[in-house]
Formats: C-alpha cells, structure tokens, sequence
C-alpha cells in the first residue's frame, strides 16, 4: 500500500478499499461521539469558545480535518 496500486486489477482495489473501511471503523470505535476527547479530529471552535485556543491558532486551523 502507500502508493500505485501493481496492476490496477478489482482484487488490489477491493483490498485498498477493505483497509479503509477497516480503519474508518476502528477510527468511529476510538472516539467518543458524546463529546469527548477525540485526538485525531481536533475540534477548533470548541476550543476557541472555551478559550484554550487563541483567535489565531482557530483561523489557521479551522479547515484542516486530521
């Protein structure tokens, strides 16, 4: 993985596409949805309104998702 798949075929695909599904579900397991600490997917107008985050550090990383 990490790259060009060899040769392109439906069986390569199918496993590029198992592996991420397997880690998007592992990734919804680890997180809390009530609102708890998720680590990957940092929430930046929640910190800004409770003021851990200045004004700054929410503008420059508002649109950044990982």
């Amino acid at each position: 993985m990490g790259g060009r798949t060899r040769t392109g075929g439906a069986g390569e695909y199918g496993l590029a596409w198992g592996v991420v599904l397997a880690c998007w579900a592992v990734s919804g397991q680890i997180g809390a949805p009530s609102g708890g600490y998720l680590p990957f997917f940092p929430d930046w107008s929640a910190r800004y309104e409770a003021g851990t985050a200045t004004a700054k550090e929410w503008r420059d990383n508002r649109f950044r998702f990982f």
